[in-house]
């Protein structure tokens, strides 16, 4: 075999080669027509242009592919760095919710302290409103104790003639020692409630302040004992409001007792003995311990 013929066949097994890896290269997408297959024969058939044409082709279809496969990598690229910051827009947000969430506990663990605070002290403010009560209604009944409310004394009669002369009729009819052993000093007086009320058909009382507290205790000795008194005019009835309420505390028992109760309890007493005394036209009279309600 001479040296043309060995570089003949070397260059048919090249281009034979060339012609395989361009078809291949191609794939599915991009199949050379029959036609335009080169075999082996051809390619020995070649020129050296077409040669380098075909060259040049299968080249270039290989940078094609090459520029496809970069593309595709950027792509990848660019979508991994995308979840890269989904991710983390997510480990962020769960980082957030963890913050919030600690901090809504610390939260409730403070509410729940001053809560605690809170219960300790109203309780406390409790036990110091119940011994403000106490002490209010020890310094009321000293302050008041020299008070006498008068019951069923027609309106009106109190500014004809005075009221100290009606209070010192009153003394003088039923407690004839107390009138000329101590005389009464009235300090002031007024009716309870200050306006009338049309509904009510009785008078309203009279609140007399005495400059003595003797005075009152002198008078309560006898009131207590719930006597009948005959007057000139008219029989008086008169009972001791402190006796009262005495009674009804000694029958229900301190454990259920409250002084408010009481008080409702005693002027109810007193409100039914009014009533029936009334309907028998006879006045009634007592004195009063306290007078911090109205009748």
């Amino acid at each position: 075999m001479g040296a043309g013929e060995g570089v003949a066949s070397e260059s048919s097994s090249v281009q034979c080669w060339l012609s395989r890896g361009g078809t291949e290269g191609k794939g599915k997408e991009k199949q050379a027509s029959p036609e335009k297959e080169v075999n082996e024969l051809e390619a020995n058939n070649l020129s050296e242009k077409e040669f380098r044409e075909m060259v040049i082709r299968w080249l270039k279809r290989m940078e094609d592919k090459f520029d496809n496969m970069s593309k595709n990598q950027e792509e990848m690229k660019k979508n991994q760095e995308e979840m890269k910051n989904d991710i983390a827009a997510v480990k962020n947000s769960i980082e957030s919710i963890k913050s919030r969430l600690e901090e809504a506990e610390d939260r409730i663990s403070e509410l729940e302290d001053k809560m605690e605070k809170n219960t300790q002290l109203q309780q406390l403010l409790e036990t110091k409103i119940r011994k403000h009560e106490e002490s209010l209604r020890e310094l009321r009944d000293n302050t008041k104790q020299n008070n006498i409310r008068i019951i069923g004394v027609p309106e009106g009669k109190e500014t004809e003639q005075g009221i100290e002369n009606l209070l010192e009729e009153i003394i003088t009819e039923n407690f004839l020692d107390i009138g000329k052993k101590n005389p009464t000093q009235i300090q002031e007086a007024h009716r309870v409630p200050s306006k009338m009320n049309p509904k009510r058909p009785t008078p309203r009382h009279i609140i007399i302040k005495l400059a003595n507290t003797n005075d009152k205790g002198s008078e309560g000795d006898v009131l207590g004992k719930m006597e009948d008194y005959q007057s000139a005019e008219e029989t008086a009835f008169v009972v001791d409001e402190q006796h009262c309420e005495r009674a009804i505390e000694s029958a229900i028992g301190g454990n259920a007792y409250q002084h408010s109760k009481v008080n409702q309890w005693t002027t109810n007493v007193i409100e039914q003995t009014l009533s029936q005394l009334t309907k028998l036209g006879k006045p009634f009279k007592y004195t009063e311990w306290p007078v911090y309600y109205d009748l």
